[in-house]
């Protein structure tokens, strides 16, 4: 990389240090294209690129289960939730975390029953405090960001082929209908969340398919039972 490629790439990187919040959480589509700086930030300042990243060994008797984060845990937002929706405060400065219904729950169940991973296209700066919060029994090992994420036709790809597991133990949760698209036999959608406080997706509705997954032969076969995203009728309203 030339001079003047590393002090653009630097130049670029600060601009998007400085960005709003909404750039560091997930997004349905990249922000910008993977052959414009996104690659020159990657490798200029060490980060890692997908195919290096390397699991944790599998955990004898259990399936991988991997959780996508924002609209699917939780919402960030710089404002309060809705007063019945739990939360907390996270960054500096500081923004609301809201906790899907449930939340604390379902992450035991899921650390308890599975070989738990959480996988998110917001990148480490923004959800590694989030994380350290809401789970801090999920290490750093099993915990992908923004950088181990692909860009395909400007949309977010998460391969599941890093993880190195055979593809019927393998369950991948997520919002975004293009994981649906990469992942079309690992992948139960759940509806989107943004702070809803009359929502059970990780009450009643999630937790009995996990269960038949974890006791199936093929988790496959249990995956394509839910094709499509549970739709959450609601007649309540966020607070903002």
């Amino acid at each position: 990389m030339s001079s003047f490629d590393m002090y653009r790439a630097a130049e670029e990187f600060e601009t998007f240090q400085n960005t709003s919040l909404s750039c560091h959480r997930e997004t349905t589509q990249a922000p910008m294209s993977p052959k414009s700086w996104g690659n020159k930030i990657r490798h200029f300042f060490g980060f890692e690129d997908p195919d290096t990243y390397k699991p944790p060994p599998a955990i004898e008797g259990k399936k991988t289960l991997i959780l996508d984060l924002d609209e699917t845990l939780i919402h960030s937002s710089d404002f309060p939730p809705h007063d019945a929706v739990e939360y907390f405060l996270c960054g500096d400065p500081q923004f609301y975390v809201y906790k899907r219904p449930g939340l604390d729950s379902f992450l035991r169940m899921c650390n308890e029953k599975f070989d738990t991973f959480i996988f998110t296209f917001g990148d480490r700066q923004y959800a590694e405090p989030v994380l350290d919060t809401l789970c801090p029994f999920i290490n750093q090992s099993h915990r992908l960001y923004r950088d181990s994420c692909e860009m395909k036709s400007g949309t977010v790809k998460k391969d599941l082929g890093i993880f190195h597991r055979p593809k019927k133990d393998l369950i991948l949760i997520d919002d975004n209908s293009a994981a649906m698209h990469f992942n079309p036999k690992n992948t139960i959608m759940i509806e989107r969340w943004f702070g809803i406080p009359q929502d059970s997706a990780l009450i009643d509705w999630l937790p009995p398919i996990l269960n038949e997954c974890s006791l199936a032969e093929d988790v496959r076969l249990v995956i394509s039972q839910y094709s499509t995203p549970r739709r959450i009728r609601s007649s309540g309203s966020r607070k903002y």
